[in-house]
């Protein structure tokens, strides 16, 4: 299945597979957000930078197939942060947020690249009292850190609510047309990137690494693997993470219906979308249904579940569904992302654990990689530090969503037998 975004792009260039030995400053392994914008960034810098990708670069990585947020909005609630980290780190994970969004639309503008890059508000409503209440917890929690979020006590979104909660100032884009610019402009740079070039092994000799590949040998003094998951599934990162599915729908439906933005429903699992003004019509990209993905779900009931939903927002409207795809969502263990080396020194750095906020947390792992191999203090990399464990109060916390959400989809749209 094909998403939005792998639609009637015309790729400049084929990039060759690796298939000699290579001896670089800096190896990246994966050619998603992370991995390109790391490559950007380390273009600037006096590093010698490969990137290797197993398929093209446009292919399969999992910035494909999102709905391409960029928001300081994360899927765990500001009051869970607040909670589990105490407020100055749930404030830095905000302000992290912020940072992307105002990194990304700098280098769109520094850079030219035309990929719809477009300010918005993120708007999380409730259907019921209930949700309305912690909405308005939340709205008060985030102003007295320092942030520019409202709740409306209206019903004003042109869809079924009982308030909502609007974060202004954040961001959509066309995920692939960004990231092919900043491919360009990298190899500019001196960027080496090869396509159809597997790593299948990383082996740390002390002050380098080597990359073994079916083809080549790749030494290195830093490795970034920036696939979705850490492909060489270090121990360390094991049980820090949950992978789940989610689906998602482009819809068709006519101009001027609801306000371009960014939206989300209180659900656990929650339901997502963000309205797209075009010439003749407005495009709605809506996901949800999310469910683990080691659980046999029903995959059509799945989808019939996400349309069910997608008439609650589009009550007696005509609506025209163009494509349908699955994405992944990997979940972290105590709700933040992790970051960094996953061993102390290793010079192997891995992220996990984007959730269902990857363009916010795919650039904010190119800066914390970029800052710790250049020497640069990063005020997020401890926050973030990929070698933390969980505490007992984030795995019961934790444990508790996955019920929810357990119960919440899997169950409801019916295991398949």
């Amino acid at each position: 299945m094909e998403s939005t975004w792998q639609q009637g792009l015309e790729i400049k260039s084929k990039r060759p597979a690796l298939n000699t030995t290579l001896s670089v400053d800096v190896l990246v392994i994966g050619a998603g957000i992370t991995g390109i914008t790391t490559a950007y960034l380390l273009s600037k810098t006096k590093q010698k930078v490969a990137l290797i990708e197993k398929a093209s670069l446009h292919e399969n990585s999992a910035t494909a197939f999102t709905t391409a947020f960029i928001t300081q909005v994360i899927d765990t609630d500001l009051q869970k942060i607040v909670d589990t980290f105490g407020e100055s780190r749930a404030k830095l994970v905000w302000e992290a947020g912020d940072k992307a969004i105002d990194f990304i639309e700098k280098t769109v503008d520094e850079e030219k690249i035309e990929c719809e890059f477009t300010r918005c508000s993120n708007f999380e409503y409730a259907i019921n009292d209930s949700e309305k209440e912690e909405l308005i917890k939340e709205a008060k929690l985030a102003k007295n850190l320092g942030f520019n979020v409202y709740f409306h006590d209206k019903n004003d979104l042109n869809f079924p609510n009982a308030g909502y909660l609007e974060t202004k100032k954040q961001a959509k884009f066309h995920p692939i047309k960004y990231l092919n610019g900043l491919v360009e402009v990298s190899e500019k740079n001196g960027v080496q990137f090869y396509e159809n070039t597997e790593a299948k092994k990383i082996n740390e000799k002390g002050g380098y690494i080597e990359v073994e590949t079916p083809d080549s040998v790749i030494a290195a003094r830093n490795v970034i693997v920036a696939t979705y998951s850490p492909f060489n599934h270090p121990l360390e990162m094991y049980f820090k993470g949950g992978l789940y599915t989610t689906y998602m729908f482009e819809v068709n439906v006519p101009k001027g219906l609801l306000t371009q933005g960014i939206y989300e429903d209180s659900k656990n699992p929650y339901h997502y979308f963000r309205i797209d003004s075009k010439k003749d019509f407005d495009r709605i990209i809506v996901g949800g249904e999310d469910h683990r993905e080691d659980v046999s779900v029903d995959e059509e009931k799945s989808f019939k579940a996400l349309e069910k939903y997608l008439k609650t927002i589009l009550p007696k409207t005509k609506y025209k569904i163009i494509r349908r795809w699955t994405g992944p969502i990997l979940e972290p263990i105590d709700g933040l992302p992790y970051i960094g080396e996953y061993k102390k020194d290793s010079h192997v750095f891995v992220t996990h654990g984007f959730s269902g906020t990857g363009m916010t947390f795919g650039t904010i792992s190119a800066l914390v990689f970029r800052d710790k191999i250049e020497g640069r203090k990063n005020k997020w990399a401890k926050l973030f530090d990929a070698s933390r464990a969980p505490t007992i109060k984030q795995l019961i916390a934790k444990g508790i969503d996955y019920s929810e959400e357990f119960f919440g989809a899997a169950v409801k749209n019916t295991i398949s037998s």
